[in-house]
């Protein structure tokens, strides 16, 4: 018969080893556990980078208004001409002169450089409530002291032309995006004033509806070129990936259906109009 000594040894040794092998299941499940929660972590990051990305786009369209709303509707003086090195090493230079000009124009300023070459092409829009509203600055004696400001960034001469732009407002939130699409067309021969202003109505009224959806697409809005017989669109864009993506997609692919091109795709602003693009990265001077 054993001996209660050995009984309670027995006991005990019974309790250490049950013991031990709870304190391993118990680590091993917390080991698996985090591990776990590591491989968990490394599978997500793409999508919650993608995530972060996708809100942050949201935000500037959300900033931007996403897409075009009611306001005033502003004649824009476009003005495209080539910049100095000056203007590279000095961002105060190109803010002296947009607030010059915004003590005068009631309406958006919005300045920038086009993403292809050459870079040192700067468009600007300023919105003026009407064309004669501007010639009359241009004569009144403070314009002059406008000069002193722009020589410094102004390599040479200036193309300048005015537009308004509908819908009404929808030009901001093209410049307000990340990049700025800017198109001029002209219309081929043959082709009137009135069929390419209808079938860009229809690009404009097709594309904005895809804005509603496509967080890449930030709006568009269009209008007619005061000094000649052209048109000009804007359109907003995340980037200028996105747009050649957008294109590649609903154009190249399959131009007998290209919805932005023309609801009605027997004719489209490729065949009615010759057409200059430039992409733009603005920012406001206001």
């Amino acid at each position: 018969m054993a001996s209660p000594n050995f009984l309670q040894l027995l006991l005990t040794l019974q309790h250490w080893v049950v013991h031990f092998i709870l304190r391993i299941v118990h680590w091993k499940f917390h080991f698996w556990l985090r591990a776990s929660a590591v491989l968990l972590y490394i599978w997500l990051l793409p999508l919650r980078c993608v995530w972060r990305q996708g809100r942050k786009l949201n935000e500037q369209r959300a900033d931007s208004g996403a897409l075009p709303s009611s306001g005033q509707q502003f004649v824009y003086e476009i003005i495209q001409f080539t910049v100095t090195d000056a203007y590279f090493n000095d961002a105060d230079l190109i803010k002296k002169v947009t607030k010059f000009i915004g003590a005068h124009a009631p309406g958006p300023i919005y300045t920038g450089l086009q993403q292809e070459e050459p870079t040192n092409q700067l468009t600007a829009f300023i919105g003026w409530n009407s064309k004669e509203q501007h010639e009359d600055f241009e004569n009144d004696p403070a314009y002059y002291d406008l000069a002193p400001l722009v020589i410094p960034i102004a390599a040479g001469g200036s193309e300048t032309f005015h537009a308004s732009f509908e819908p009404t407002g929808g030009e901001v939130h093209a410049f307000k995006a990340p990049v700025t699409e800017l198109v001029c067309l002209t219309p081929k021969s043959g082709v009137t004033l009135s069929e390419l202003r209808e079938v860009l109505r229809m690009t404009v009224e097709s594309m904005n509806k895809d804005a509603r959806e496509d967080p890449t697409l930030f709006g568009v809005a269009a209008g007619r070129v005061v000094e000649e017989e052209k048109f000009v669109y804007v359109a907003g864009w995340s980037s200028v990936e996105a747009r050649k993506e957008w294109v590649r997609k609903n154009v190249i692919s399959d131009q007998s259906s290209v919805r932005w091109m023309s609801l009605k795709p027997k004719k489209t602003l490729l065949d009615l109009a010759d057409m200059s693009l430039v992409d733009l990265m603005l920012s406001s001077g206001r």
